[in-house]
């Protein structure tokens, strides 16, 4: 009986161990994903316009490789409801974004003279990457980068 419990045991703990292997690897692809995903272009919601934060933390979707930021779930039912239509509005974000006002990547201060600039608008500010992997990056400390900019606008 003893012998039963221990092999029985034994064999739970490896399948909890699997699960737990398993869902670690699952959160690093989702990681993975998310840093792939080209951030949200504005500082307000897609579909009300009001400001992000302002009714708490934004619901966040991805679609397609977007980001998509949302002040409240109502909003997400309605992005849901006419995608192409909310879809030509977040063009037009990005295309309204203040134009990147610096030579080189924001991320490595390297020149984009290796290859095409990776660019997004992130908040209201159009960003510039000498490439994608660079992204992740940028993902960690947006606010830093940020600041970077406003700093180098301020001694124009």
């Amino acid at each position: 009986m003893k012998f039963t419990k221990h092999i029985l045991t034994a064999v739970l703990l490896t399948g909890l161990a699997a699960g737990v292997l398993s869902a670690l690897a699952d959160d690093k692809h989702k990681d993975h994903k998310a840093d792939e995903t080209k951030p949200y272009p504005s500082a307000k919601c897609l579909i009300s316009g009001e400001a992000l934060g302002s009714m708490g933390k934004p619901h966040v979707l991805g679609a397609d490789g977007q980001e998509i930021k949302f002040c409240c779930k109502n909003c997400v039912k309605d992005y849901e409801k006419d995608k192409q239509g909310y879809a030509k509005k977040l063009a037009q974000a990005e295309a309204n974004a203040k134009p990147y006002p610096l030579k080189n990547c924001l991320v490595t201060d390297e020149g984009f003279d290796h290859g095409k600039p990776y660019v997004f608008a992130y908040e209201g500010q159009q960003i510039k990457l000498c490439c994608k992997d660079c992204l992740k990056d940028f993902k960690k400390e947006p606010v830093k980068f940020l600041e970077k900019i406003a700093a180098t606008t301020l001694g124009k």
